[in-house]
């Protein structure tokens, strides 16, 4: 019996879509794809004196794998309100972190300090919790009236490019150990003008996307 028109297409269709996919396949081997630039982030917050640890969770879409090659811990904070009058402050502003807490009081210099953590699938990226200078260089220079001379934003370069599979995420457990705005007995001195610190985790890296077949 004849195969019919509709039946010699079906078989053309399938066999046009089976070689379509050895082309692609081909193409991913000799072809590496283009570095389109990607980041991951995400961001929490907190009250001063807290020293609640968060994760971070710099999850990668089902698209494709994600190479990372810089993760950078950023930090800016608010005034809230907390005596019940809700006056807090909407926008938030870029504050410095601090590696050390003996800074003189009162400075302006280095509001917060902390450590933190990776992980990703494969496992722990340190032995060992990260100082905040690994993440971020604060403002060097502290000339006459305490106010930062210059600014030198840095990060954790990774050695070669980290790689995040489709769908799985890095995570950053940021461990908050200092807090400027306090009291030298612990105590918040004006509940009307309470600081709130946000930290933004940002994975910088890339895709590879081929546009064109």
């Amino acid at each position: 019996m004849q195969p019919t028109f509709d039946e010699l297409a079906q078989k053309y269709v399938a066999a046009v879509q089976r070689m379509d996919r050895l082309v692609l396949r081909c193409l991913g081997l000799v072809d590496d794809g283009d570095d389109d630039s990607y980041y991951l982030h995400d961001s929490y917050t907190f009250l001063t004196g807290s020293k609640q640890e968060q994760d971070l969770i710099l999850n990668n879409p089902l698209d494709s794998p994600f190479y990372g090659k810089r993760l950078s811990l950023f930090l800016d904070s608010r005034l809230t309100d907390q005596s019940g009058a809700d006056n807090s402050e909407l926008t938030f502003r870029p504050d410095d972190w601090t590696p050390t807490n003996d800074w003189p009081a009162p400075s302006p210099i280095g509001a917060a300090n902390c450590s933190f953590t990776v992980r990703t699938p494969r496992g722990v990226y340190s032995s060992s919790p990260l100082s905040i200078s690994h993440a971020f260089s604060t403002r060097h220079g502290v000339p006459g009236g305490q106010l930062p001379a210059s600014s030198y934003l840095g990060g954790l370069d990774f050695h070669r490019k980290f790689p995040i599979p489709r769908g799985n995420a890095m995570t950053v457990r940021v461990s908050p150990n200092f807090t400027r705005a306090l009291a030298s007995n612990n105590v918040i001195p004006d509940p009307t003008s309470v600081p709130e610190y946000r930290v933004t985790a940002v994975l910088q890296g890339y895709k590879k996307v081929r546009a064109f077949r």
